[in-house]
């Protein structure tokens, strides 16, 4: 598959993105623009890193999309595509949506008994299961780098997830997001209500687990493209055999 083909691909992915976002977020803006003070309000529906998770995902799909038009169809290539700024953002994206994907699967699911967080509309279905499956795969074969990103470096695709916790938390320590008003996004946030150890575990836990996707997923861009370049080098030399220096040449 040549490099054009797969920039293509990754183009239709993030068209699907956007598309799925607008259907899910459209909702929420509509409440919104009306002034209904909900829990189901902007202020409300955007405490939750299921949403800012997947906004940042959005952005960063139309961010791609600006660049991936310039070189299909213009036949440039921006100055920005020459380093990894790109390939961080989307690797942020990646992380983000894995970390909802995750805290659903292994933390909500069990806590509330209930399959209506994944399965209760599409919205939720498409937040927490369809748009993080759709962007790890986008990352993981489509996404490239101009050179390689050390551990350290890979680091800053945690940027998303540690801004919103820092944010929350400091809200939830001040009491803007309390048990009374019924902000708080998630139960192991509650500093208040819980003992302290199960917060303080749980927000390492998902911090150290959030590192650990960082360098992991990174280390799988890198795995795939190296399988990809071998698969095409045996399939270029199946087609062209280079001759062996032991092979006998004769000129008519």
């Amino acid at each position: 598959m040549n490099n054009k083909m797969m920039i293509f691909i990754a183009f239709i992915m993030n068209i699907i993105i956007i598309i799925l976002a607008y259907f899910s977020f459209a909702p929420i803006f509509a409440l919104s623009v009306y002034g209904e003070l909900t829990s189901k309000s902007f202020s409300g529906n955007f405490r939750f890193f299921t949403n800012d998770g997947n906004l940042y995902s959005t952005l960063v799909s139309c961010i791609l999309i600006s660049f991936q038009i310039t070189i299909l169809f213009f036949k440039k290539n921006p100055n920005i595509i020459r380093n990894n700024i790109l390939y961080l953002l989307s690797l942020a994206s990646a992380v983000s949506e894995l970390i909802i994907l995750f805290v659903v699967l292994f933390v909500l699911l069990p806590m509330l008994k209930t399959l209506k967080i994944l399965f209760g509309n599409f919205a939720m279905f498409n937040l927490h299961l369809l748009t993080p499956i759709i962007v790890t795969i986008r990352f993981l074969f489509f996404e490239k780098k101009r050179n390689n990103i050390s551990h350290i470096d890979s680091l800053y695709g945690s940027l998303p997830v540690l801004v919103y916790g820092v944010i929350v938390l400091f809200l939830v320590i001040i009491k803007v997001f309390n048990q009374e008003n019924n902000k708080i996004p998630y139960p192991f946030l509650n500093i208040y209500g819980n003992p302290w150890w199960v917060t303080f575990i749980s927000i390492i836990g998902i911090f150290g687990f959030t590192f650990g996707l960082c360098i992991l997923l990174n280390y799988l861009n890198q795995l795939f493209e190296n399988v990809l370049l071998d698969i095409e080098e045996r399939n270029i030399n199946f087609i062209t055999p280079t001759p062996s220096n032991q092979e006998k040449t004769y000129e008519l």
